[in-house]
């Protein structure tokens, strides 16, 4: 361990935070292949992670955030982010606070694709509905946001 690469551990992580959240899988995956040693990479972490200056709940938060802004529902995100090996339960706590309605969001996303056309045929919203599903919303969400544009 040399005091060296403490250094380029620290400046790194600092560097990154600096710009946007990151997980600690995350700074830990763009560390490695730096090739630095993986040892010292987790106690660096671990100090950032005690300090509070990286935060996993506030990654998710933001990543929700984030998510939910480009038309995306909590299934896909979910699936995302477990991607990023960010623990089961933070996600689920997130997902609590969150205060969003995914249906109003399922809404906008499908009003922002299709606009005003009415759909055509069954085919057409089966396409629809895969458009959705895709996006991460439930059967329930769908079904409601196809009932509002229904009554439109």
């Amino acid at each position: 361990m040399s005091d060296n690469d403490v250094k380029i551990i620290n400046h790194s992580i600092t560097r990154l935070l600096a710009r946007r959240e990151h997980s600690r899988h995350e700074l830990y995956s763009k560390l490695a292949l730096k090739g630095l040693d993986p040892d010292l990479i987790k106690q660096q972490l671990a100090l950032f992670v005690e300090k509070d200056i990286q935060s996993d709940e506030r990654y998710v938060e933001a990543f929700i955030r984030s998510r939910v802004s480009k038309g995306q529902g909590q299934q896909r995100i979910q699936l995302d982010l477990q991607q990023h090996n960010i623990d089961e339960a933070i996600i689920l706590k997130a997902f609590e606070v969150c205060e969003t309605d995914f249906t109003e969001t399922a809404l906008e996303a499908y009003r922002k694709k299709y606009a005003d056309k009415p759909i055509e045929d069954w085919k057409d919203k089966q396409k629809r509905m895969r458009f959705l599903q895709y996006r991460g919303f439930n059967h329930q969400q769908i079904q409601n946001t196809l009932k509002v544009v229904a009554k439109e």
